[in-house]
């Protein structure tokens, strides 16, 4: 079975490297895309991993701020944030 791994075309492309050569060693072939994804705002690193039937949807948030975007944290599976406060992340969203 084929994966697939799309990564938003608009991320930081510079900042986010680490993650997407990551991704490239695990997985070897990736695409840009903006069309799978919602209209998130620029330098946002998401990533869509498809396998047969199934998806995961995940946001790294490497942002220098402590602050959780909403949008984000609601369309993904996983959320990965540095420098946040477990005190600010709703409990509806905590196994994220």
């Amino acid at each position: 079975m084929k994966t697939k791994i799309y990564i938003y075309g608009l991320c930081n492309i510079f900042y986010d490297a680490y993650y997407i050569q990551g991704l490239n060693e695990v997985y070897k072939n990736f695409e840009f895309n903006v069309s799978k994804f919602p209209a998130f705002s620029q330098g946002t690193f998401a990533v869509i991993i498809e396998e047969g039937n199934q998806s995961k949807k995940i946001i790294i948030d490497s942002r220098d701020s402590s602050e959780i975007s909403t949008p984000e944290l609601e369309w993904c599976d996983v959320y990965g944030k540095i420098n946040y406060n477990s005190k600010d992340l709703p409990v509806t969203y905590e196994k994220k």
